[in-house]
């Protein structure tokens, strides 16, 4: 909502709204905050997989070093390979974390707005 409308249309919208207008500004807000711990704990979870893999990768640097040095060719080669892959899947979740990061901010400003809108401070 706070996208496709500024801070004073909110606030009018809340003012002068009907108590429909005002419940579907508490379920946006209730589905931000819902979201926003979803988001949560998708990214403890992938970041728990982005150590997972990291330590995949560590095991497959230390194969493939054995390999090299029992002169294993096609070992050594195929545990590259994987390092390779583990790489590629770690700089993917990377991203992907980033991606949510955004999302979720967008989600707390979204929330933000709304809450600002739905309690104004008191007149002084």
């Amino acid at each position: 909502m706070h996208q496709a409308f500024s801070s004073q249309e909110l606030n009018t919208l809340w003012v002068t709204g009907t108590p429909n207008a005002k419940q579907k500004f508490e379920l946006q807000m209730e589905s931000s905050r819902h979201l926003i711990q979803a988001i949560s704990e998708e990214s403890q979870l992938i970041s728990r997989l982005q150590q997972n893999v990291k330590e995949t990768r560590t095991q497959w640097r230390e194969l493939g070093a054995h390999c090299h040095d029992a002169r294993y060719a096609t070992n050594s080669v195929i545990s590259d390979n994987y390092v390779k892959s583990n790489d590629a899947l770690l700089a993917s979740l990377s991203e992907l974390l980033s991606k949510l990061a955004t999302i979720q901010h967008r989600y707390r400003l979204e929330l933000s707005t709304l809450m600002a809108v739905s309690n104004p401070p008191p007149d002084r």
